[in-house]
């Protein structure tokens, strides 16, 4: 399983990507956790999109979820 986080902030109805805001890890077993952080972040409304890619050895396939929104 390797997953592919990313912070985005809302800009007008558009999200966009937040700068040093992408975290990636993968591991061999069914399930995982984790654990990020960011700091110094301007008000407004975020959310943390996660994409699964998952390899069975002959197939991938890939995963999309997203958070709740979150406004500070």
């Amino acid at each position: 399983i390797n997953a592919t986080q990313y912070l985005e902030k809302k800009n007008g109805s558009k999200w966009e990507a937040v700068s040093n805001g992408t975290w990636s890890d993968s591991i061999k077993k069914k399930s995982f956790t984790m654990s990020n952080s960011k700091s110094r972040l301007s008000s407004g409304t975020y959310r943390l999109r996660t994409v699964f890619t998952v390899y069975n050895g002959t197939n991938y396939e890939t995963v999309e979820k997203i958070s709740l929104e979150v406004t500070c």
